[in-house]
């Protein structure tokens, strides 16, 4: 038998009869949140993190420079934050208590996910970007009322305790 990544293996099917167990979507856990009159599924992207994602938020633990591919992080050592960027884009910045989040003009599949691990390694657990019929919204901790909320996307959003004085 073969063996497929995740230890899954393969199906012997008769010739002539379809296999869908290539093409099955892998159960993913999500988060349930409620936003007014509408509920939403945020699937969580901490078990699917790409390398490139890891290497990028390491560097930010470890306040350095760093770029690979098509992502970078510059540390500013004067502000104390570091700042990501996507094919030269700026779609984060983040300090020790704020994460400040951007779409740099392209509301991607590949700046969410960015955008994603560097919640899922810097925000309050649960907080998150996700899309709702082709529309970005941001799953958002607030501490007054000590529970998620969501709320439309907008470059610029601060996610943390503190507000960051930097606009960009």
């Amino acid at each position: 038998m073969m063996t497929f990544a995740r230890g899954l293996e393969s199906k012997i099917v008769p010739v002539g009869t379809l296999s869908t167990f290539l093409a099955q979507t892998p159960k993913m856990p999500y988060i349930q949140c409620r936003g007014g009159d509408r509920t939403f599924h945020i699937h969580s992207n901490s078990k699917t993190m790409r390398k490139i994602e890891k290497q990028m938020n390491q560097a930010i633990a470890d306040s350095i420079n760093w770029q690979s591919g098509n992502t970078s992080v510059q540390f500013d050592e004067q502000d104390n934050v570091s700042r990501v960027y996507l094919h030269g884009n700026h779609i984060a910045t983040v300090s020790d208590d704020c994460v400040q989040l951007f779409d740099g003009g392209w509301q991607s599949v590949t700046t969410k996910s960015r955008l994603n691990a560097i919640c899922d390694a810097n925000a309050i657990a649960g907080e998150g970007v996700f899309q709702k019929d082709h529309v970005w919204y941001v799953r958002q901790y607030n501490n007054s009322t000590q529970s998620f909320e969501v709320v439309p996307f907008y470059s610029g959003l601060n996610l943390g305790e503190s507000a960051l004085p930097l606009a960009a």
